[in-house]
């Protein structure tokens, strides 16, 4: 599965695509380099757009991944 069938299906692709620079939701022209990205960077983009600032994720992600690591 491609990450613009993934993003597609979670309904955030257009989100995505206009923190990349597209026009609008439907505009493909960022879809090859969506595509490229990892998950980590797909949701701090999606951070980026909703929340305005992508740095949200890096943090939220650190602090789940060190809550993981504290348990038993």
């Amino acid at each position: 599965m491609t990450n613009i069938e993934k993003l597609t299906e979670l309904a955030i692709i257009g989100d995505i695509r206009q923190r990349l620079g597209a026009s609008d939701e439907n505009d493909t022209s960022k879809d090859y380099k969506i595509n490229e990205m990892s998950n980590y960077e797909l949701i701090k983009k999606w951070c980026g757009w909703n929340i305005g600032d992508e740095e949200w994720w890096v943090t939220m992600k650190y602090n789940y991944d060190m809550l993981e690591k504290m348990k038993n």
